[in-house]
């Protein structure tokens, strides 16, 4: 995403496998969209906005009807992905759509521009059939030459390429003074790249990030270089990085030739400097762990947030910090504003984000359910100016960020995007009631949790018959519709979503709080999003645990035994018996009804196809919704038989599986 002087907000990306460039306005409505397709998928990778206002993207396609110019005649094998970048005028025509050369496998990570609109892409490639990326003669090799980065120079018609160089790339690329290219990549292990003479850092400690204690898998190393104009000199290249690796995300040059580096880092000995705002890493919430194995997989620590300055010789940090909590940080999106102050963007896992204050009850951060957040630092990043978490996005979506001349932020991420407020949100996050997934979507008759603060009066749980809409002095209604209510508290929420937003592409959540004070949010309608009732938060890829053996990857889930109570680690099934799961989101869901038809009340939809896996010891017996709960639960009976310490029962809704598919079942015989 990127931002014109005129305040319009230029974004791209995917959808539905085609690639895509809007034009939103400031008032954050979609002015245009147009996609760029061919017969197979492509995606929008990077994009930047030239002094005259016109806009580039860079992307990759597995098209080869791709609707663009190849930048030289070589013969590029077919499917295989190919990095591309378009060019717009400031007026939305499209003035060139040019395609990486050679025959081998290209994907764009980076682009930048300069006044003569001359294209920088950065990329990583992979060579085909042994032929090597054509870099062009005389420009600067790197010792040894087996790493998979690019960088491609483009003349302003996009129709000439000026220089392709081989070895640097894989990241954000900058222009410096005199038109000098700087490039910050995640190289490969110790050897994908050799620092310079005089670097600040030539060597750095190597850990395994992936494989086993037997077979370990290197990490991902922070490289930065300076390449004279015409590609012809080194100027300098080092390594800013430490055990475990990182993934630099941002890349800015100062007029003194400075480089600013920004993204996340998995070392706790990543260089830092003496004075700087943050000189410890503090992540200490590692991730959830499988059951154990006789060959444990290497898991590198969690991610940190850092922001570096390395002076214009590469031979020293000119400052460096962390910006990181006790769980993991990313910074994923980067820009300077008018003050030069650094707004920065990204996904966070700590209840404790440096400067944030802490996010309301069902909110909170956690390695599993991260929170997109904003912050913004002073231009040598010693000063944090705010800091803030932001609500209203689904679970662990990258953001990334735009910023106007006036300083005022927008942060998006994959179909949202909004205004960053100084005030805090008293309508904090919507969440799905069975799994605490944080959501944006919604489907009609799904159970809700909705989390802020002074949202009610007083605790009020519902207890009759009838679902009221007002409950506690909280109203809440999608478009014109009540919503039934649940419960309410000061903090919390229960709903049904009503079934009358039904075939609606968007809703706006109005939640009326008691003190008479509204606040909106407009959500997306799916037909469907089934989850499951869970007795605590999924956590992917970690073990449940038993009398302390470690099982899994599974999810706690709420399973009845067949004689009503709950299944546990002490209260198991027996083999033959039948247990019991839950479901919500299935939406218009109605038993018997087949496509097409009409029922009573004029509503067309089909009950979906619930099965359970085959091979995970249980027999699917039936579905139907819930006897005496809300209409929107459905209830999944199964027959128990493998007498396995801890099967997991994995439902299917119309053959696919859900946000939590290995639902732990505690069996005996």
């Amino acid at each position: 995403m990127a931002r014109a002087s005129d305040g319009l907000i230029f974004t791209g990306g995917e959808v539905s496998g085609h690639a895509f460039i809007a034009k939103i306005g400031s008032d954050l409505s979609l002015m245009s969209k147009r996609e760029f397709a061919g017969s197979k998928t492509e995606s929008i990778d990077a994009i930047t906005i030239g002094d005259d206002g016109a806009v580039y993207a860079a992307g990759t396609t597995q098209s080869d009807d791709f609707p663009a110019q190849p930048l030289d005649d070589a013969v590029h094998a077919a499917g295989s992905p190919r990095a591309f970048v378009l060019k717009f005028t400031s007026s939305g025509d499209l003035q060139y759509a040019a395609l990486a050369p050679g025959s081998t496998t290209t994907y764009a990570r980076g682009i930048a521009v300069n006044a003569k609109g001359e294209v920088l892409l950065s990329g990583q490639t992979v060579p085909s059939s042994g032929l090597p990326f054509p870099a062009t003669p005389g420009t600067v090799t790197i010792t040894p030459g087996d790493n998979f980065a690019f960088l491609l120079k483009i003349d302003s018609t996009g129709s000439k390429m000026q220089l392709a160089i081989h070895g640097f790339g894989l990241g954000p690329v900058a222009y410096g003074p005199g038109g000098d290219i700087y490039v910050a990549g995640a190289y490969f292990d110790s050897y994908s790249i050799s620092a310079t003479a005089g670097a600040f850092q030539t060597r750095h400690v190597d850990h395994a990030c992936a494989g086993t204690a037997f077979v370990g898998i290197g990490c991902n190393y922070q490289g930065v270089a300076r390449i004279s104009a015409d590609g012809t000199r080194l100027i300098y290249s080092t390594f800013v990085a430490g055990g475990y690796g990182e993934q630099p995300m941002a890349i800015f040059v100062d007029s003194d030739g400075n480089a600013l580096l920004a993204g996340f880092t998995f070392s706790n000995d990543y260089p830092i400097t003496t004075g700087a705002y943050q000189t410890t890493y503090r992540a200490t919430n590692y991730p959830p762990l499988g059951p154990p194995t006789p060959h444990p997989g290497n898991v590198r620590p969690p991610a940190s947030g850092y922001l570096t300055k390395l002076n214009n010789s590469g031979t020293a940090l000119i400052w460096s910090t962390f910006f990181g909590g006790t769980g993991s940080e990313s910074i994923t999106s980067v820009a300077l504003d008018a003050q030069g102050n650094i707004a920065i963007a990204g996904l966070s896992g700590s209840k404790d984000l440096p400067g944030a204050s802490t996010a309301p009850s069902g909110c909170t951060a956690a390695y599993h359910l991260e929170l997109p957040y904003f912050a913004r630092f002073s231009p040598d990043a010693k000063l944090l100016l705010e800091s803030r978490y932001i609500y209203g996005f689904d679970s662990a979506i990258a953001p990334f960020l735009a910023l106007g001349q006036d300083s005022t932020t927008v942060v998006g991420a994959a179909d949202r995007l909004t205004g960053v407020s100084s005030a805090a949100s008293r309508l904090s996050c919507t969440n799905d009631s069975a799994d605490s997934r944080r959501i944006s979507r919604v489907v009609p008759g799904q159970l809700l949790t909705l989390f802020g603060s002074a949202l009610g009066d007083t605790a009020n749980a519902w207890g009759g018959e009838q679902f009221p809409d007002t409950l506690g002095g909280v109203r809440i209604s999608f478009d014109d519709t009540p919503a039934p209510l649940l419960y309410t508290s000061a903090d919390q929420v229960n709903l049904q979503v009503p079934y009358e937003v039904a075939g609606r592409d968007v809703v706006t959540l109005t939640a009326t709080t008691g003190d008479g004070n509204t606040f909106s949010r407009l959500l997306r309608v799916l037909p469907t999003s089934p989850s499951s009732f869970l007795t605590a938060p999924y956590i992917p890829e970690a073990a449940v645990l038993c009398k302390g053996l470690a099982y899994g990857p599974s999810a706690l889930a709420l399973i009845l035994n067949e004689d009503g109570t709950q299944n546990s680690c002490e209260n198991p099934a027996k083999v033959g018996t039948v247990i019991s799961a839950f479901l919500n989101g299935l939406g218009q869901a109605i038993p018997g009804l087949k496509t097409g038809d009409v029922n009573d009340d004029g509503i067309t939809a089909a009950a979906p196809v619930i099965t359970i896996a085959s091979n995970s010891g249980f027999e699917f017996v039936a579905a139907r919704p819930a006897p005496g709960l809300i209409s929107g639960v459905w209830r999944i009976d199964a027959r128990v038989t493998t007498a396995f310490s801890a099967p997991s029962l994995i439902p299917l809704v119309n053959g696919q599986g859900l946000p939590s598919p290995y639902l732990a079942v505690w069996v005996t015989r």
